[in-house]
Parts: structure tokens; sequence; C-alpha cells
């Protein structure tokens, strides 16, 4: 039973020490995951380039691909919280709004600038914009989310770390270059994650690698969003993680960009610094895989903030770019261990990767437009000078600090959820006991496979969905050929698909769908999937 990822005591161990049993990627799911870091490092720098005055990108189309973008991730967060939708059908979506935005794109590119038809066409481009990059981005994530942790917190640095090398390089490139390499990097970015996605389908599974599409859900007819938040706990800390820094930013380099002043944002030492930020985090991805915590975020990113903040006004006076160096090392920082965390915290269950990348890209899109926006209007006002700078630093400074309070003591709650007490959507469950007498990690033979079974102290303990798809398919007999047949119908496919890749009849499957069924006692497919998830062994 290939498809399920079963992660034995030893590689848990393994994850821990910082070696690499356990996590082996073949040339297949290697190729596939660096076509992944290349397709998103391309996606995302020409979306980047955008904000670029070289690239002639009118206000108007950027802060409406902004805000249509935080729109679009809330509704994907909401619509999509506890289901893994059909990637295929999701992809097509998010490509057609990109095909979309690059033909507006193109006609508003051949028309004169500033004519009432080009601002309409730019406009309309920027929000099949939001739309397309909303849905390729967080699709992005949720392929990242299938590796295991040591693998995408080495994956997303390295995809940042082209990302910014590209961006920079676009610094010195005529317009004409780069209105020719937005939409071609746009174009790449999308059919790489095409293939990508189709190589997922096809090929066999790393270690302890997840299939993109399970096909399933546990929504049931009453679930209200808020009854998810009040019983995940982590969804808290992605709120108050992708707030008060992308908002500080926002200010911060709309002020130093409508001012014109040397605030180390736009400059090429500044990118270079950022370059090198990143390579660092590529080095810690490898030392901290899997082990990444919420508040761990703190220590790096609050330091660079803090002194940036800090030391604005002084430099702001010098016309020194160090003060909003130090804030855009912090602003990228953050967001990178943040899309590492989220994919740590997305591998635990992938039902949930669309809520938590959809939240979080969501707010950090939406509290960045609003930063720049409010601070264009002071500008307009001219209310930004030294003394507003140094206002604008004291707060913030104070803003920090209990930011710092309130989000470590959210981190502390998170993890004492983790380690006992309630039942909630992730806490852990009981150990599966293993043969009388024994005490490590014991086969449980699932249709004619031995498949390992993780046990562990209950304070480490997650009986992830493929784990207790395996438990299942062992306490109740189902033959190798049902166990092949049911673990495509979880994934999603039809009973059409599943008999021609294996070269059997639909009645075939269905016939053994059947005898699943009665094995377990349900009546269909999801009343199985919901008796799965809250297997317990």
């Amino acid at each position: 039973m290939a498809n399920i990822p079963a992660m034995t005591e030893a590689a848990e161990e393994a994850a821990a020490s910082g070696t690499t049993a356990g996590t082996r990627l073949d040339r297949d799911s290697l190729l596939t995951a660096g076509m992944a870091v290349m397709g998103f490092a391309l996606f995302l720098s020409a979306v980047w380039t955008a904000r670029n005055e070289a690239a002639l990108v009118p206000d108007g189309a950027l802060y409406t691909a902004r805000f249509v973008k935080a729109v679009a991730c809330f509704a994907i967060a909401f619509t999509l919280r506890s289901h893994i939708p059909s990637v295929g059908k999701f992809f097509a979506l998010g490509a057609g709004f990109v095909g979309m935005h690059l033909v507006a794109y193109g006609l508003g590119a051949l028309m004169p600038a500033g004519v009432a038809e080009y601002l309409a066409a730019s406009v309309i481009s920027g929000a099949f914009s939001g739309i397309g990059e909303a849905c390729v981005i967080v699709l992005f994530a949720h392929l990242f989310s299938t590796y295991a942790p040591r693998v995408s917190a080495v994956a997303i640095p390295v995809a940042y770390l082209l990302n910014e090398a590209l961006y920079f390089s676009t610094l010195y490139l005529p317009t004409e270059a780069i209105m020719a390499l937005r939409p071609a990097g746009k174009l790449l970015g999308v059919v790489l994650l095409g293939l990508c996605l189709r190589r997922k389908e096809r090929l066999p599974l790393a270690d302890n690698e997840y299939p993109l599409q399970y096909g399933i859900s546990i929504k049931s007819a009453g679930e209200r969003a808020i009854t998810l938040f009040a019983t995940h706990r982590s969804w808290a800390l992605i709120i108050a993680g992708s707030t008060l820094f992308p908002l500080i930013f926002g200010f911060v380099a709309q002020a130093c960009s409508r001012l014109s002043t040397n605030s180390g944002l736009y400059d090429g030492f500044n990118e270079i610094v950022a370059l090198g930020t990143i390579a660092l985090l590529v080095f810690y991805g490898v030392w901290r895989a899997g082990r990444l915590t919420f508040d761990e975020l703190l220590y790096f990113s609050v330091p660079l903030f803090a002194t940036g903040c800090l030391l604005l006004p002084a430099f702001w006076l010098a016309d020194a770019p160090y003060a909003g160096m130090l804030v855009k090392c912090g602003y990228t920082v953050n967001q990178v261990l943040f899309w590492v965390l989220l994919a740590q915290e997305s591998y635990r269950d992938l039902r949930h990767t669309y809520l938590f990348f959809g939240l979080f890209y969501g707010i950090y899109e939406l509290t960045t437009a609003a930063a720049r926006l409010t601070t264009s209007a002071l500008y307009a006002e001219g209310g930004i000078d030294f003394t507003f700078m140094v206002y604008v630093a004291l707060v913030a400074l104070w803003l920090i600090a209990c930011y710092g309070v309130l989000f470590f003591a959210l981190a502390k709650r998170v993890a004492r959820g983790r380690q006992g007490g309630g039942r909630s959507a992730d806490a852990p469950v009981p150990d599966v006991e293993g043969p009388a007498g024994g005490g490590g990690p014991s086969e449980a033979a699932v249709g004619g496979e031995e498949v390992p079974v993780r046990l562990v102290p209950e304070a480490r303990r997650t009986l992830v969905f493929p784990d207790k798809l395996a438990l299942v398919c062992e306490r109740y007999g189902l033959t190798p050929r049902e166990v092949e047949v049911l673990t495509e119908t979880i994934h999603g496919y039809s009973m059409e698909n599943i008999g021609k890749k294996l070269f059997v009849s639909r009645e075939t499957v269905k016939t053994h769908l059947r005898r699943v069924y009665a094995k377990v006692g349900v009546g269909g497919k999801q009343e199985l999937i919901a008796f799965i998830d809250r297997y317990e062994g």
C-alpha cells in the first residue's frame, strides 16, 4: 500500500536528530519538488515585479489585485476550511483567471498609457490577477505541504531565494524587458505547477509523502466556521502572525517610496542583504526542519523589526539605508518562516491546508495594502515628516512588545493543547497498543503488506489520516485488492478511473467497495471516511 505514508518511530527520531533517514526522496519525487520550487519562484517573482515602477503597473490595478486577492484567499479559506477539493478543477480555475489576466494585460499594453481604456483594462487585469494568484499560490502551498516537513522546510526557503534573485535582476532591466518577462514568468509558473500536479497523481510516492488529492471532507451539514475556530487553536496564531509585521513594513515601504528617501528598501545593497538572509534560512531549514515552532518566529522577527523601528527616525534624517534594510529583512524572515511553519502544520492534516494558507496570505495582503494606502493618504495631506516618524517608531515598538507577549501566550496555549487536555481538532489521540508484551513499533499487516505503526509517547503522538486508514484496513481484514481500491477511492478518483488504472471493470471496483463497506459496517464512502477519521485504534 505505497500510497499511505506511515511514519515510523525511527523516522520521527531521525527527524528530531537532524538526519535524513525516514524522509528519502527518489529521483522522481525530487524532480517534482524541484519543479515546484522553480515554478513557485517564477510565479512569485512575476507577482512581485508589479511593484517595480519600471513595470508601469498603475496604482489602481496594483491595489485592485491586492484587495481582490485578499478577498479570494478569505473565500478559499472559508469554503475549503476542512476539505481538499479536486486539485485538477481548482488548478483549472486558477489557470483560467491567470489566462484572462494575461489577455487583459496584453490589451492594456497595446493602448496609450493614461487613457481611460488603458486604466479600465489595467483594473480588470488586476481583478483577474488577484483571483488567479490566490488560487495558484494556495495550490503551491498545498503541493509543498504534501512533503514531509524536512523537505518543505528547505524547498520553501530555496523558492523564496530564487524569487528574490529573479526580482533583484528586474531592478536593472528596461521597461520593455519587464513587460515581456512578467507574463512569461506567470505562464511558466502555472505550467510547472500543472506538471507537478500531474506527476504527483501518476508517480509513486516517496517516504512520508502525501498524495495531493484526498477527495475527503470533515464538513457536516450544520458545521459553522466559528465551530472550527473554537476547536482548533492554531488559527489564532496565524491571524496574530500575519498582522503587525506586514502593517509596519507596508507603512515604512510606502513612506520611503513616496518621499524618495534612501530607506534601504529598494536599492541593490538591500536586495543583496535579503538574498543572504534567505540563504541563511535555507541552512536553518536544513537544521530545524520539522521542529519549527510559532514562538520561534519571534526570535528572528522581533529583534529585526524592533531595531529597524528604533533607528528609523535617526537614519531617516541622515538619509542612511540601514533602518529600512532591517525592517525589510524582518519582513522577509517572518514571511518565509511562516510559510515553512504552515506547511509543517498542514502536514498534520492536509484538510486544513486551505484554511491556514488562505487566512495567512489573505490577511498578509490585506494588511500590507491597507498600510500602503493609509500612508499614501497621509503623504497627500502633508502629514509625514521627521516628528511624525518619531511617533510612528515609538508606537511600533510598543505594539511589537504587546504583540510578543500575546504571541508567546498563544504559542504556549497551543503547545499545552497538543500535550494533553481537551480533545480539540489538533489535540493528540491515545496511543495504539502494540502486541502483548511489546513496547516497540509493531508491523501491522495491511492488505498483505507490512505497514509500520507509530508507537510514541502520548505527548508526541498524533495519528494522521493515513495511519488511521492503515489501522482500519488491518483491523477489518481487507484484502490487498480491496485496500488498493479503497485507497484510490479516498484519493478522490471515480470508479471508472480506478478501473482503468487497475485494469478491471467499473462493476468489479463497485463490488470491491461494497465488500469494504460491509466489512467495516458503513453505508457509503463519506460514512467510511468519517469512521476512519474518528478511529483511535
